[in-house]
């Protein structure tokens, strides 16, 4: 289902957020063990966040970040055991604008260590792997997104890209992602 079409039901209340969050939930439980999409799945929080949506074009729609990506309350690692403990107190603009709009933040994706590199295949958390063939990689450092992604009935992901540059992993995975701009940013009063 589409994302504007799973936006579309939820408005019009053909589905709950609830109900979306547990679908999802319970095709990344069946799939994660074989894709190794999801370094971090927040399902309690999930299941809590879609109770309380904020209506807005997203309202209950499941997202997924990249492991670069803070999430409030959730470990940010970058796929590094060197910040297992890191823990930020605040979301990323990025996921602050998509809570406002109502979306509900499944989880971190994995990616490649600090997210340098071409391979999510992480030392630490192991490989993403590539739905359509599971002993290939996604490419790029948002493997993980790539085959949360590319994954029939997928979440939507939301990846890292540096300005300019064009992503491998949906290449290699036959899927596309969203920009995140927050690392391009000034911090408030800088």
């Amino acid at each position: 289902m589409s994302l504007v079409l799973l936006a579309e039901r939820l408005r019009v209340g053909e589905l709950s957020p609830r109900e979306a969050v547990d679908s999802y939930l319970g095709r990344i439980e069946r799939l994660n063990p074989h894709l190794n999409a999801y370094i971090t799945l927040r399902a309690e929080e999930a299941l809590a966040e879609a109770e309380s949506a904020p209506r807005g074009p997203l309202y209950g729609v499941p997202l997924a970040v990249k492991d670069v990506i803070d999430v409030a309350g959730t470990p940010t690692t970058a796929a590094s055991r060197i910040l297992a403990d890191n823990v930020p107190q605040h979301d990323a603009d990025s996921v602050a604008r998509l809570r406002a709009a109502g979306a509900v933040i499944l989880g971190k994706l994995n990616t490649h260590e600090f997210a340098f590199g071409a391979t999510t295949t992480s030392p630490h958390f192991g490989p993403a792997r590539n739905p359509w063939s599971t002993d290939r990689i996604c490419g790029g450092s948002s493997g993980g997104s790539g085959a949360a992604a590319a994954d029939e009935g997928r979440s939507r992901a939301r990846g890292r890209r540096f300005p300019g540059r064009r992503g491998a992993s949906e290449e290699y995975s036959r899927s596309r992602r969203l920009r995140n701009r927050d690392r391009y940013r000034w911090p408030a009063g800088a």
